[in-house]
């Protein structure tokens, strides 16, 4: 066992969940692969549900149908029993099922599955600080990174959240995103769905390996992409836009970011520079559900650390 993991740390029921958000198809066909063939999600000693977050969203192609499932999940909400729009109703639905988020809970991990439009590559997302995740993570890169056809995936860290956290994998006691693209939204590509598939079974399978007391002891170097910032679109006083993501930057996702370097395109067809601090990386580069939070794209910071 890991150092840096708690030995007393027991995982034994997993929750595999697509549909979070209704127009990311990739994790809805994952976990409907899933329900179809339960046997294929099972580990030795592990309890592994699949499970769909939201129906009605993914019947109208949309990201949620009143609000977004993924910020539904804050405890205050959860026990506000006069919210009910759709995703309110859902996310108490999900959190009796697999919760109650807690210390009670009765999920110890969640694996939520997601994709973007933005050529993300596969990524494991992890919010805040978690020793268990951080270590999973690193161990699953370094797994596919061996195989005879090896498969590239990062490691994606949100800062914490001040407060008590409104994502859905907040009501298990370790929580992680499973973020792939490009996807466009309401669409699937099996260039990505397979990959993802890959990663979702390798997951299982060191999962199991911890249950099992099986982890190596041994320290793994594990790069970190740590979200900082995130840059908003130009616009004029009246809050029209005026310019576009420039077309070098949708090609260059995870690439570090200097001075200078082209950013904006505006609809004259001149170029507005990135004049931020250097080696930041771009990521979630102009990602369509971003825009109405005025979002073109996100500023990580690189560091290794060892897990």
């Amino acid at each position: 066992m890991s150092p840096h993991v708690p030995s007393s740390d027991s995982i034994r029921t997993v929750a595999l969940v697509g549909g979070t958000h209704g127009d990311e198809l990739t994790g809805v066909a994952l976990v409907r692969a899933f329900q179809q063939h339960p046997e294929r999600m099972q580990r030795p000693g592990l309890d592994v549900t699949a499970l769909i977050a939201n129906e009605a969203a993914i019947a109208a192609c949309r990201r949620g149908v009143d609000g977004d499932l993924n910020r539904s999940f804050a405890a205050a909400e959860l026990a506000d029993a006069s919210l009910h729009s759709v995703e309110q109703r859902r996310a108490k639905a999900i959190n009796a099922q697999l919760g109650p988020k807690g210390p009670d809970t009765a999920t110890d991990l969640i694996l939520d599955f997601h994709s973007a439009a933005s050529d993300m590559g596969l990524n494991c997302n992890i919010t805040g600080e978690d020793p268990f995740l951080f270590r999973l993570a690193a161990l699953a890169i370094h797994r596919l990174a061996a195989e005879p056809d090896p498969l590239a995936v990062r490691c994606y860290q949100f800062p914490a959240p001040t407060g008590d956290a409104p994502y859905l994998p907040t009501i298990a006691r370790h929580g992680m995103g499973v973020e792939v693209g490009p996807v466009m939204p309401g669409s699937l590509n099996a260039a990505i769905y397979f990959p993802t598939l890959r990663l979702a079974h390798t997951l299982l399978d060191l999962v199991a390996e911890y249950a099992a007391g099986r982890w190596p002891d041994a320290p793994l170097p594990l790069d970190v992409y740590t979200e900082i910032d995130t840059i908003p679109f130009p616009r004029d006083a009246d809050g029209r836009l005026t310019a576009m993501v420039h077309p070098e930057r949708t090609r260059l996702v995870y690439q570090p970011l200097q001075q200078g370097d082209p950013l904006f395109l505006d609809f004259h067809g001149r170029t507005i520079p990135y004049t931020g601090a250097p080696g930041l990386y771009p990521t979630f580069v102009n990602e369509p559900s971003y825009l109405a939070k005025d979002i073109a794209l996100c500023l990580a910071r690189h560091s290794q650390r060892m897990v």
